[in-house]
Formats: structure tokens, sequence, C-alpha cells
């Protein structure tokens, strides 16, 4: 999305997805590596004549007259002449009960062909020891360093579908890197996407990456980022609607976005073992995918962020610069100079009384989530 379509985008997301916002702290934990300051890194079994028969038995004993049997779909059930609207969302709701039994079914059969178990068992697949959330300074053995790593990777081709300027989508191919024991698995996982109707168009996908763990929180911290060992797939990256969240169960895309994630590919990716990082406990990180478990992500502080208000000490630094350029962006007039003064403290107040914040022109890390999540496009640099 650019120009007029981000505007439209945030305007949309101002007025109507603001005041759903759950507040809290976040991170940016599967994308490319940012910030820095104190804290940011989605059944049918063939309906049974017993399931049928408890259903109808509900209705009103006056209502069950002129009975005749009848048969479809191999189920037998009793209806009425003057009860057929019932009887026939009886029959409906039976076949959609048959649906998700047979889903749950479906899934519950299938192979995925690696290790889907608890987190200990994907670690032992990958590295042969437990669970462990690795620093760059103890990283499990063969993955010591960027070439060592690269040595367990393998590119593979995967089938996509792109869009050209006008919509159009067309077919075309995209080479991923990714761990050798999960190649195959990933072949799969991206042959069902693109054979899903909805013809879901990618335009950036990045596998292994050998890096630390990104964001506010995290910056000073040496966690191995996931995709240091081909466990990790982004998608979309960069897209205003696949980018952060801040603070969990934030997921404020705009699903109309033809770019944004969409449900289908998040239950395939599910379907065969993987994660989606919308899920992490402390953000919403809706582009990323990762194989091993999502609880690795923990903060070096409590508080992620600096609180910036005014006071007898005037508040100065990279952090309060991010704070006014993003009020800017937001169309509040504030100068982006760096210091927290009272020209800032009152773009705040007028900012927090918008979006259904106690008007203090004290930054708390309430104000941060909102005003982040409001313009996550920015760079998360401080």
């Amino acid at each position: 999305m650019r120009g007029n379509e981000k505007k439209q985008c945030l305007q949309k997301r101002t007025s109507i997805k603001v005041g759903t916002i759950v507040l809290g702290i976040s991170v940016l934990a599967g994308g490319m590596p940012t910030v820095s300051v104190n804290a940011l890194e989605p059944l049918t079994i063939a309906a049974t004549a017993a399931d049928v028969a408890v259903d109808i038995a509900i209705y009103p004993k006056e209502e069950m007259t002129n009975h005749k049997s009848d048969t479809k779909n191999d189920v037998t059930y009793t209806k009425s002449s003057t009860s057929k609207k019932k009887e026939g969302n009886v029959i409906a709701s039976a076949k959609e009960e048959g649906k998700k039994e047979t889903t749950k079914k479906e899934v519950a059969s299938f192979d995925p062909g690696i290790p889907t178990g608890n987190n200990d068992s994907r670690y032992q697949y990958l590295f042969g020891t437990n669970y462990k959330a690795f620093t760059m300074n103890d990283a499990p053995a063969g993955y010591e360093s960027a070439t060592k790593a690269a040595k367990h990777m393998k590119t593979i081709t995967v089938p996509v579908w792109k869009m050209n300027a006008s919509g159009k989508k067309y077919k075309s191919t995209y080479s991923l890197t990714i761990n050798e024991l999960l190649a195959d698995n990933v072949a799969a996982i991206f042959q069902e996407i693109y054979e899903l109707d909805i013809k879901f168009p990618i335009k950036v996908l990045t596998g292994y990456r050998y890096r630390k763990v990104g964001g506010v929180g995290l910056s000073n911290s040496t966690l191995m980022s996931i995709h240091s060992f081909g466990a990790a797939i982004d998608i979309n990256y960069g897209d205003y609607d696949n980018d952060y969240y801040l603070g969990a169960g934030n997921d404020l895309r705009d699903k109309s976005n033809p770019y944004c994630i969409p449900d289908e590919v998040i239950a395939i990716f599910e379907k065969y073992g993987w994660y989606w990082g919308g899920n992490f406990s402390i953000c919403s990180d809706t582009m990323h995918f990762q194989y091993l478990g999502l609880e690795f992500l923990t903060y070096q502080d409590s508080s992620p962020f600096r609180t910036l208000k005014t006071g007898s000490t005037t508040m100065s630094g990279k952090d309060v610069k991010n704070l006014q350029q993003r009020l800017k962006k937001l169309g509040f007039n504030v100068s982006a100079d760096g210091i927290y003064g009272n020209a800032t403290a009152n773009a705040v107040k007028k900012a927090q009384k918008r979006y259904g914040l106690k008007a203090t022109g004290v930054v708390d890390y309430k104000t941060w989530e909102t005003i982040i999540n409001l313009t996550h496009d920015m760079s998360y640099v401080f």
C-alpha cells in the first residue's frame, strides 16, 4: 500500500479499530531487526439419524404433525409439514456439524512429516537438545556462526501468485532458504497456499537469516532469532497490514488488503505444525510463522518504554523524537525536536483524548502502544 492508500487505511483504523485496542506491551519478534530503547520485537461427520432425532425431539409436540419419513444423503430423519423451516435448519445444522467432524478427523490423521508435539520434540529434531532460549553467545552445535548455520540450510523453489499494479494475479515462483530438515514440509505448505481459490499474492518471502531478535525491550538482548535456524518464515514483510502490533492479541490488520495474511494461510501453516506470530504473548507479529514454540520471547526490563513527562528536568532523546514523529503523522501539531516540552505534552493530551485514553500528557506504556499501533509502518528505531 502506498500514498493515499496508506492514509486511507490509517484513517480507517483510527476511526474504527482504535477503540478495540487491547493495551499491553510488545516486541519485534520475527521480522527485520530494528529498534533500540528499552522495549519493542485461526468440520463434517456425515450426520447420523441419532443426531437429527435429538434435535427434532425438542420441537413442541403440536408441531410434529403429518409425519412422513424421508432419506437424504444417507441420513434418515422425520419432518413435519408444519415445521419445514425448523426441519431445514436441523438438517443444515447436522450437515455443518458433519463437516466440522470430518475436518477434525482429517487433521488428526494428517502427517506433516516432522515432529509437531511439544516444543522439546521440535528442538530435539533440529538440535538434538530440549527447548532452550539460545543466545548469540550460546548457540546450539552447528549454529555458532552464519557460516556453520548455512550448512544446515536448503534453498527450495515454491510456487506463488503475484499481483501486478492493475491487480491482476499471475503465476510465479520464489526461492526460499530454509532448514533442510523442514524443506519438504515447507514445500508442501506453499503448494497448498498456491492452490487456494483466493490466489493469495506473495511479493516478499524471507526464511533463513542469521541474526539476533530486534525490538525495544530486546535491544540489548543477544537472543537468537528463529530465522537463524531456518525455522521461521516472514510473508509480505513491510506491507502496512503485515507489520508488528504491540500488545498480545492486537491483530489490527485490514483484511481487505490483498497482501494481508489471510486466515486460510494461517490455517495451512498450523495444519503443518507451524505457529503464527500473531499469537505471541507480548505482541502480534502478523507476517511471521515459525516451527519452534513462541515462548522464547521475554523482556529485559519490567517496563519496555521510558515514561515521558514534563517536570523540573526536561526530558529529551531519540525516543522523544520518535514519539513526536508519530504524533505528526497522526496530524498533531508538534515539532520533532527530541525535547519533551509543554507543546509536546499538549499534543499528547489531545492524542490521548482522541483515542480514548486519560488525557494526562504523560506518555506511559499504554499511550506508547496506542500511538505506535496507529503508526506501525514507521521505523521502530529510537
